[in-house]
């Protein structure tokens, strides 16, 4: 290696970015590869680069294999390879951890269907939603399991939902849980995952809009099938609203009022099992 005219981090950075593209590397003028990389008697400089920046292609498409492993197997994983691969060209990797990798990728695929439909608006379907639906439930699965938890928090039990005062309910403040997420679908993906995580192969659900909360309680990833009030109802507590103006503003919607009154206290009991709730607080 000759005398550079740069200081390592520098030479990290270029190093990095030829990686992630040997054939268009950014040039610190006048250095080259070959200026960087010394050749062998076999190869020259850059096709020595090329080995390192194809396992290093190669190791970030099955990193994506891996947290997007549904999808891959529904697409087979050669199709899977090559949305990958575009994925990393159009959105290469920033971050210094592989969590983030797949952030983009619904996005990603989301951006190609909307590509796919100008082209040829006849050809496109309903398909492509199902596969950023999946796509985004097993991202949600991943941020979930590897972001913060309530392991080790203290959580709102059904005993404290009992020791507010009726007159203090109204302005209650519900404080959700760092790993819930509340989501809505086209399609019953979580139904799709579970069965495939079993061995079965389900054939793609009919579209019907669905309803997920997702958390994580003892490092285990969950789920829970949601209604749209409940859905609506999660949504404003987890927001700040206090829980009076949440439930007026989800029974401005509902026929059946008294029945609703009923139903949501069975609904807090079932998510304060959950871990939903990790504090609360009743002052006005």
């Amino acid at each position: 290696m000759s005398s550079l005219p740069f200081d390592l981090r520098t030479l990290q950075t270029w190093l990095q970015s030829v990686l992630m593209d040997a054939d268009s590397p950014p040039a610190f003028t006048p250095v080259q590869i070959e200026e960087v990389i010394t050749a062998s008697q076999q190869q020259t400089s850059r096709e020595r680069v090329h080995v390192y920046c194809n396992a290093y292609q190669a190791r970030l498409v099955e990193c994506l294999r891996e947290e997007f492993v549904t999808l891959c197997k529904f697409l087979e994983q050669d199709v899977f390879d090559s949305l990958a691969t575009a994925y990393l060209q159009a959105y290469p990797s920033q971050s210094y951890t592989l969590a983030d990798l797949g952030a983009k990728f619904p996005l990603f695929l989301h951006e190609a269907a909307e590509g796919f439909a100008n082209a040829d608006s006849e050809s496109a379907d309903g398909g492509t939603q199902f596969l950023i639906d999946l796509a985004t439930l097993e991202r949600l699965y991943a941020e979930v399991f590897d972001g913060p938890g309530i392991e080790g928090l203290p959580l709102i039990t059904p005993d404290d939902l009992e020791n507010i005062s009726p007159d203090a309910w109204p302005q209650v403040r519900f404080a959700a849980a760092p790993c819930l997420r509340l989501i809505r679908f086209d399609y019953p993906v979580h139904e799709f995952v579970t069965a495939c995580r079993h061995g079965i192969e389900p054939p793609v659900p009919e579209p019907h809009p669905t309803w997920l909360a997702v958390t994580r309680r003892q490092y285990i990833v969950r789920r829970v099938s949601l209604t749209e009030p409940q859905f609506q109802l999660l949504t404003l507590l987890s927001q700040g609203l206090t829980l009076g103006v949440a439930l007026d503003t989800v029974a401005t919607s509902i026929d059946d009022v008294e029945s609703f009154a009923k139903d949501v206290q069975q609904w807090f009991q079932e998510w304060t099992a959950s871990g939903f709730f990790v504090g609360l607080d009743d002052r006005k």
